[in-house]
């Protein structure tokens, strides 16, 4: 595929180079851009972006290519267990922040229930004291109607006399005797 050289293996790989630009490993740095690296792959997907792929060749590599592929590897791995380490605390901590919004939960599904059963209870004492005013003002109304009737039994024998002036401290008797015997 590249490099116009094939030869017949059923194994297919990536091929990047390393670029190095840190002065601290010079001759490191050297050595590993002049290095190919070989990565296993499944079918003919490429295991990094920017690769290419080729068919991997059965020559054997020279143990300056495996040292730089182990150590490739083996920082792969690396990066993967930090990664992995780091899912699992963020798994952890989701799991601890979902049994606290549990109990929160529990905790507020047990508030509605009290709050539900005590505005039941709120409500049915509610309707009965609204029953107990409307009795209440029914026996109104009766009492008062039987009142006025009282007074107009009262009045049944009463006499009323029109166009005489009202005085203070009169005398009523003497009053009714005096407008009898003018009569």
């Amino acid at each position: 595929m590249t490099n116009g050289k094939k030869k017949s293996s059923s194994r297919i790989g990536l091929r990047s180079e390393t670029h190095n630009s840190s002065s601290e490993n010079n001759n490191s740095a050297a050595e590993r851009s002049s290095v190919t690296r070989f990565m296993a792959a499944r079918s003919t997907t490429p295991l990094e972006e920017g690769g290419e792929v080729f068919v991997h060749t059965s020559q054997e590599k020279t143990p300056e290519e495996t040292r730089y592929t182990l150590l490739d590897i083996q920082t792969k791995v690396g990066k993967i267990l930090a990664d992995n380490a780091a899912l699992r605390k963020d798994d952890e901590d989701l799991k601890i922040s979902m049994q606290q919004k549990d109990q929160q939960f529990g905790t507020l599904s047990t508030a509605v229930a009290n709050l539900t059963i005590e505005s039941n209870g709120l409500k049915s004492q509610l309707e009965y004291q609204n029953s107990y005013i409307q009795q209440l003002e029914e026996n109104l109304d009766a009492l008062a109607s039987e009142h006025d009737s009282l007074e107009q039994y009262t009045r049944k024998y009463n006499v009323e006399v029109h166009g005489v002036p009202e005085h203070r401290d009169e005398n009523l008797p003497d009053l009714i005797s005096s407008i009898a015997a003018a009569s």
